[in-house]
């Protein structure tokens, strides 16, 4: 018995049917469009960088020029902590910003056939960081201004102690009622079933019991030192559209 070489036969119209094809899946990857959405603050963990850092030489650049930039090592309080000063909203703003942008260069340098980002968007704190993957703010000036937004909103969280809280199961207009009766604001809409309100403490403890009662699947508070989202940010916006007035977009 002889091994013989396997050999594919087609017609003209079959040739001409898989030739149509390859130029459909050609012309599809040429047309592929590539969108990236960035995390707001309460994704951070101490070691979020670590690996990106060791990583990848891209990755560790965005690091080393967010360093230069803020005048400490932004980077080392990302990858080591400790908890305590990372979690502080003037350390904690920049810290997401780039280890986000440090993650998008990574992701760049291991393929370098990805294209360009066609759209770019983020939740709360990453709407900064979509602007600098958009090349409409410089990673320095991006950087500056998130740690003075931080800056004012820790301030504002120590005169009018609050927090935010994630309500899972209720739908939007059984919140809203929770928020008219206690006082509180609703400050983010991540998807159906899943609201965040802010205010107070005793706003919220009073959200807490109303949401309990109505039926809430889950009652997870987040990890912020403030009432970001809602009236009690408000002292903050003369000085911070005065700050944000410096910057060019």
């Amino acid at each position: 018995m002889f091994a013989l070489p396997a050999v594919a036969i087609m017609v003209g119209k079959q040739l001409r049917s898989k030739l149509q094809r390859e130029k459909q899946a050609e012309n599809m990857a040429e047309e592929a469009k590539v969108a990236f959405v960035f995390p707001g603050q309460g994704s951070q963990n101490v070691g979020m960088g670590r690996d990106l850092h060791s990583s990848y030489s891209a990755a560790k650049e965005v690091f080393n020029e967010a360093d230069a930039a803020l005048g400490f090592p932004i980077s080392h309080l990302s990858c080591e902590g400790p908890e305590e000063e990372l979690m502080k909203t003037n350390n904690v703003q920049p810290a997401v910003l780039v280890t986000s942008l440090a993650c998008l260069r990574a992701v760049q340098q291991s393929n370098s056939q990805l294209p360009l980002p066609s759209f770019v968007a983020g939740h709360s704190l990453g709407e900064y960081t979509a602007l600098v993957a958009a090349n409409a703010l410089s990673l320095v000036d991006a950087l500056l201004l998130v740690r003075e937004r931080g800056r004012l909103m820790y301030e504002a969280g120590k005169k009018n102690p609050g927090g935010m809280l994630a309500i899972i199961g209720l739908d939007t207009g059984t919140i809203e009622d929770i928020c008219l009766q206690s006082g509180t604001d609703i400050s983010n809409i991540n998807c159906p079933g899943q609201t965040v309100i802010s205010g107070s403490i005793e706003a919220l403890a009073k959200s807490k019991t109303l949401a309990k009662t109505k039926g809430a699947r889950g009652l997870v508070p987040l990890k912020v030192s403030g009432a970001f989202h809602s009236y009690l940010m408000e002292p903050i916006i003369s000085e911070f559209s005065e700050i944000i007035s410096n910057f060019a977009f």
